[in-house]
């Protein structure tokens, strides 16, 4: 399954950052085609994340 099709506007996500080393939380603001804009949950920034880099099953 495509992970486009498992995504939601509002939906509560994870990310790892290498820049950072760590694993970022926040929430989906808008999905693109390969691209989801994420709302930062520590700084409230939006940022594009590659659909590659999402953690959306918590693991």
């Amino acid at each position: 399954m495509q992970v486009r099709n498992k995504l939601r506007l509002g939906q509560k996500i994870s990310y790892f950052t290498p820049e950072e080393n760590r694993e970022i939380k926040g929430e989906i603001t808008k999905i693109g085609q390969k691209r989801a804009v994420v709302k930062n949950e520590h700084d409230q920034k939006h940022w594009q994340i590659p659909f590659y880099m999402l953690n959306i099953d918590c693991v």
